[in-house]
C-alpha cells in the first residue's frame, strides 16, 4: 500500500484544485486462473483513478511528448483526469457496443471463410467440374490476393479514415461473397 501522501504526489490543476495520485498497484507476475474470477477490492468510484505517469515529473515529461506532427496532437492533454466511475462506464459502453458489434461481424466473417470448405465437403468440385488441384490452387490464389491487398487497403482505411472506410470494405466484401452464387464453372470459380 502507498504510504502518507507527498508533494510530489499531489499536483494542482488549472483551476486551483488539488489532486491527489494513486500510485500505480503492484502486480503479481504469477497470476493463476482462478485470480479472474475474484472480486477485486472496493474503491471510492469518485476517487481519481489516474495513476501516475512520466508527464507528471516536468523533468522527464518533455522526453515523452509526442512528436509537433502527431495527428492528434491536438486531443493530447496529460493533465486530463477522470474517476473510477467515469472509467466504469466508459469500460461498460466499449465491451457493450464495440465488442459486441466486433463479435458479430468476426462471426458472420468466419462463417464466411469456412463456407468454402463446407462446400467443398459437399458436392461443389464435381458441381463445378474442377477437381482438388483446382480448388487449391483458387484458395491460394485468394491469399495471395488478400495479403497483396492489405496495405493498400491500409493505405486507403489511413487516408479516408476507418469509420469510412470499414463499412466500405463490409459492403464490398458483401457483394463478392454474394456473387458466389453465380459461380457455375471453372473460370467463374477462379474469377
Amino acid at each position: 500500500m502507498a504510504g502518507p501522501i507527498s508533494d510530489s504526489d499531489k499536483q494542482g490543476t488549472k483551476d486551483g484544485t488539488t489532486i491527489h495520485l494513486v500510485e500505480p498497484q503492484e502486480q503479481s507476475h504469477s497470476r493463476s486462473f482462478l485470480s479472474l474470477f475474484k472480486r477485486t477490492e472496493k474503491v471510492d468510484l469518485d476517487a481519481t483513478a489516474t495513476t501516475k505517469s512520466v508527464f507528471d515529473d516536468p523533468v522527464l515529461a518533455k522526453y515523452y511528448l509526442p512528436h509537433p506532427q502527431y495527428e492528434n496532437l491536438h486531443r493530447f492533454d496529460p493533465d486530463f483526469r477522470w474517476t473510477y466511475r467515469k472509467e466504469i462506464a466508459v469500460r461498460r459502453k466499449t465491451d457493450l457496443k464495440i465488442f459486441l458489434w466486433i463479435l458479430v461481424m468476426f462471426f458472420g466473417l468466419n462463417l464466411d471463410r469456412g463456407n468454402l470448405g463446407n462446400a467443398s465437403a459437399d458436392s461443389l468440385l464435381p458441381d463445378l467440374h474442377i477437381n482438388t488441384n483446382d480448388f487449391n490452387n483458387a484458395q491460394n490464389m485468394y491469399q495471395i490476393g488478400f495479403l497483396i491487398a492489405e496495405i493498400p487497403s491500409q493505405m486507403v482505411g489511413k487516408r479516408l479514415g476507418p469509420d469510412r472506410w470499414i463499412p466500405v470494405q463490409i459492403i464490398l466484401w458483401s457483394l463478392a461473397s454474394g456473387g458466389q452464387f453465380f459461380i457455375h464453372k471453372r473460370a467463374g470459380f477462379f474469377a
